[in-house]
């Protein structure tokens, strides 16, 4: 609960958290519900393509999808070895505060952060790299005052 109320403080201050690399049905659900614990009167709201963070820096296309190297090597983009993957479409979704401030982005069925690790990037598709870049870019310019 105190970790429930320091995050609430931070992003109800002008803090910003971007939850990345959490795939599946049981993992959305699980984010959620501790999301919840933080701001029990919110809701994450589900990002179309038309959002800014789309487009604030680099104009998407498509909401991008990176998965792990090894899911990648496999042929897949997106992670296969995680629980109930019946859904595996990339979805972005943003908690907002009372004046529209985007609090929160929750990268589900993403690990665009392989996409900004030089290891991992020199390894996955350049499309994928330059996708999780412009999500990073753009998540960045939009939370800034």
């Amino acid at each position: 609960l105190e970790e429930a109320e320091t995050l609430r403080r931070y992003l109800s201050n002008g803090g910003f958290l971007m939850a990345d690399d959490f795939w599946g049905k049981e993992a959305i659900e699980n984010v959620l519900e501790q999301l919840s614990k933080v701001f029990p009167e919110r809701q994450a709201q589900e990002l179309t393509l038309d959002h800014p963070i789309f487009h604030v820096v680099f104009d998407l296309k498509e909401l991008p999808q990176v998965p792990d190297i090894h899911s990648w090597r496999g042929g897949f983009s997106f992670e296969v070895r995680r629980g109930d993957m019946t859904d595996h479409a990339p979805h972005f979704l943003g908690l907002f505060d009372d004046h529209g401030r985007l609090m929160a982005l929750l990268c589900h069925n993403n690990d665009l952060g392989d996409g900004w690790n030089g290891k991992v990037r020199t390894r996955i598709t350049s499309a994928n790299s330059q996708s999780a870049g412009r999500i990073r870019w753009g998540s960045t310019s939009w939370c800034m005052p």
